[in-house]
């Protein structure tokens, strides 16, 4: 009886849930790293994505046909300024930016088109699950991931 009591809890429990959207998830500060390798090309990226504060910062170091290279550009949608930061000579450009920020968020509307797993998916931690979503954005496509 006991256990019967129990199970119907747990099952009221987890019927009573309704599931949230991530926008705000969306919204705050994330890092997100990047290796990419060819033949000719091995980079390293880092995107660090500030939702609020509608800000991005794109760094890249790489080799590219046996050449190193370096991108470092800070995007402030709100000023409407971007920053082209060269680290080796000590200088910064600064050119006009369009102050259209699109958010990394699924649109309201959005439906489930489904998921699939990036790399392997035979052991726990081997693969990322990427929710596919379509809605009445101008990107029709998000990956997003809510803890």
């Amino acid at each position: 009886m006991k256990v019967l009591v129990l199970l119907v809890c747990l099952s009221v429990g987890c019927l009573a849930q309704r599931p949230r959207h991530c926008s705000e998830y969306a919204r705050h500060l994330k890092k997100v790293l990047f290796l990419q390798m060819s033949p000719n090309l091995l980079a390293f990226s880092k995107y660090i994505y500030d939702g609020l504060g509608e800000r991005i910062r794109f760094r890249q170091f790489g080799l590219y046909d046996n050449k190193t290279y370096h991108l470092d550009v800070l995007l402030l949608y709100r000023e409407g300024v971007m920053y082209k930061i060269n680290n080796k000579n000590r200088t910064c450009t600064k050119q006009h930016l369009s102050p259209d920020f699109h958010p990394l968020a699924v649109p309201r509307n959005a439906t489930l088109m489904g998921q699939f797993v990036l790399g392997a998916s035979s052991g726990p931690g081997q693969g990322v699950l990427v929710n596919s979503w379509y809605g009445d954005e101008k990107l029709q496509s998000h990956v997003l991931v809510c803890n």
